[in-house]
């Protein structure tokens, strides 16, 4: 079993939202979080919490990634394991399509979610997209 097969995405439990808002304060695209639904990323072998996420709808099939954050001492796959745990919840939940704000991202950050399949429209693009 790999080290990302002990870590689980699963929606935030009530006492855990303080803490995932808390992960995610030092993201300047976490602003708009208070209307978002907070998920987690879970380490089932050390139960603690090593990522989080917020995840808001903005239209119909559209969903936005406000902001996502882990631990800094994990590497980009276990990264990439919370942004796709994200993306799989917003198309169980109906979502076509996934955006996240890039203007503020570190390009580590970015890498991730290029590396799990979000896409640029243009150099200059203020989000990057995922589509279903």
């Amino acid at each position: 079993m790999s080290d990302t097969e002990l870590l689980v995405v699963r929606d935030a439990a009530v006492h855990e939202t303080g803490f995932a808002r808390a992960w995610l304060a030092a993201d300047e695209d976490a602003a708009g979080a208070s209307e978002s639904r907070f998920v987690v990323l879970f380490d089932t072998c050390d139960q603690v919490i090593r990522g989080a996420a917020a995840v808001r709808r903005r239209c119909h099939c559209t969903f936005e990634l406000v902001a996502w954050a882990v631990d800094t001492a994990l590497i980009d796959a276990i990264a990439a394991r919370l942004v796709n745990g994200v993306v799989d919840g917003v198309r169980r939940a109906g979502g076509r399509r996934v955006a996240s704000p890039v203007a503020s991202l570190d390009p580590v950050r970015l890498r991730v979610l290029l590396m799990v399949g979000f896409s640029l429209s243009n150099p200059d693009a203020a989000e990057a997209i995922l589509d279903e």
